[in-house]
């Protein structure tokens, strides 16, 4: 198998957490796996004219061949954001387990359900509940305390929108690059305000005036690559069917990021 270790610095922030998400293992596809690439030209030789495959570990292997990640591209070749499967054999079927376009595809470290993560270059996907659920881009989390003033502001909101406060809530705070200056993203943990799964978030510009207030799940929130018209970050969120990204103000996402789940290879994902 062609791999190579993918080298990523801690800078703070929650190290446990960072080393969870992290990608861990870079992927090559030159030159390819013979017996993969022929397993992989049977399923995918039909919509694709350019498929290259390489055996990898999502788990611990047996003696036998079962997990694969394959190279697609509609061109003769592909060099550039192109397409991937991953592949996983369970003795009766190829299952792909995971689709999408990736700059660099990657490996994360094995979760908690057993499987490996997989980074596409921008976010990791990771196995849980039988489906590859899509993760927040940000995975450093280096969180600064919250500014008094800004506090004050949240404070004020939640009051006005609960009829209470809670002295006990945690604030998890990212500097969010806007146009204007460096606004702030503000994650909730509170018995009080947080619903069954999902948390106040909110988007505060540099003078701590409130811009935004969303909900997500497990309190966690980050900046997305892509920007809106008026070059500010889109916002993601956790939700029950994946990630959701917001321009700053609406109420509703221009952008919905599914979880994955396995389908046989080959087919057509919905």
């Amino acid at each position: 198998m062609a791999i190579k270790a993918a080298t990523t610095a801690a800078s703070g922030g929650d190290e446990l957490r960072l080393w969870q998400r992290a990608p861990e293992i870079a992927l090559s596809f030159d030159g390819g796996d013979p017996q993969a690439t022929a397993v992989a030209r049977q399923i995918y030789g039909a919509s694709f004219r350019w498929v290259v495959a390489q055996r990898i570990w999502l788990k611990a292997p047996d003696d036998g061949f079962e997990q694969m990640a394959a190279q697609l591209s509609a061109d003769r070749d592909c060099s550039v954001n192109c397409l991937y499967a991953v592949l996983f054999y369970d003795d009766r079927n190829w299952l792909e387990l995971w689709r999408g376009r990736a700059t660099e595809l990657q490996l994360g470290p094995v979760g908690p359900d057993g499987l490996r993560g997989i980074h596409d270059g921008v976010r990791l996907w990771r196995w849980m509940g039988g489906v590859y659920r899509p993760d927040l881009r940000e995975y450093r989390f280096d969180y600064r305390a919250i500014k008094p003033q800004e506090k004050t502001s949240i404070e004020t909101a939640l009051k006005g929108a609960f009829g209470q406060s809670d002295p006990d809530a945690r604030y998890q705070v990212l500097d969010l690059p806007l146009k204007s200056g460096t606004g702030a993203l503000v994650s909730l943990s509170s018995l009080t305000f947080c619903g069954q799964s999902v948390c106040p978030v909110f988007v505060l510009d540099e003078n701590a005036k409130i811009l935004a207030h969303l909900q997500s799940m497990d309190g966690e929130s980050g900046a997305a690559l892509a920007r809106d018209v008026h070059d500010n970050p889109l916002i993601e969120t956790r939700s029950v069917r994946g990630v959701e990204l917001y321009r700053i103000g609406d109420q509703q996402p221009v952008m919905e990021i599914r979880a994955q789940s396995p389908i046989i290879a080959g087919r057509q994902r919905q």
